[in-house]
């Protein structure tokens, strides 16, 4: 497993001229365990440099210091497996959420995610053909108890929580590759299901007019009945 790669976020550098006259470069960068844009200078006299690229190799080896003051960085270099990255992803993640809501996330990790993507799968092996394949694995599981193939919401609920996990390898230089390249599409025939299946809950037009009209005829029945001193239910 690779270290922490820190150059990922290296932005911008310049040399100027300060107050003193002396020879000032700075190195740009982003810092994501903040989320904010940093920077940091040294004057040329002070370290005795000659030119602008000794400046930016100390500068870039400060940037490296800094980053290793957050301890997700060295969790970052032993975390070689799925497993590993998922346990980094839900100590991140976890705090930011409602308790129900990560035991839901657990339990599709453990009934849909973990079945077709080994907790032990190193992590060079993650690439967006092996995520597209496990993703077909996926689309073939069915329901546990209609035994059924899982429909639109629970495949957008999985597909929605693999791509925060890769997400989160992908900005900590876990995942190599950018989300984008990948394709995880939802087959139309699912979506139909689960709208046929909602369109059932409610009644059409036609079904709702045969309603009322029975409704309103027997208001009738029971005002005729009532007026003839009639109790009998109709």
């Amino acid at each position: 497993m690779k270290s922490f790669d820190y150059t990922h976020y290296l932005r911008s550098s310049y040399t100027t001229i300060d107050k003193k006259s002396y020879l000032r470069t700075f190195q740009v960068f982003y810092n994501p365990f903040v989320e904010k844009i940093r920077k940091k200078s040294v004057n040329w006299k002070a370290k005795g440099f000659k030119s602008e690229r000794q400046a930016l190799r100390y500068l870039k080896e400060q940037v490296e210091k800094e980053f290793q003051k957050y301890p997700a960085v060295a969790e970052a270099k032993s975390c070689e497996t799925f497993g590993d990255l998922i346990k980094l992803w839900l100590e991140a993640w976890a705090p930011t959420v409602r308790k129900t809501t990560v035991d839901y996330q657990k339990e599709i990790l453990k009934r849909y995610l973990l079945p077709s993507i080994a907790k032990n799968l190193h992590l060079k092996h993650i690439t967006p053909i092996f995520i597209e394949t496990a993703w077909a694995k996926i689309l073939l599981l069915r329901s546990k108890k209609k035994k059924l193939l899982l429909e639109q919401a629970t495949l957008e609920k999985i597909r929605s929580l693999l791509k925060q996990i890769l997400s989160y390898g992908y900005r900590h230089d876990l995942i190599l590759f950018d989300l984008n390249k990948i394709v995880l599409k939802i087959p139309n025939d699912r979506k139909i299901r689960a709208i046929q299946r909602r369109k059932k809950k409610f009644l059409e037009k036609t079904e709702v007019r045969i309603l009322l009209a029975a409704i309103h005829e027997n208001t009738k029945l029971i005002k005729k009945s009532t007026k003839w001193g009639s109790f009998i239910l109709i």
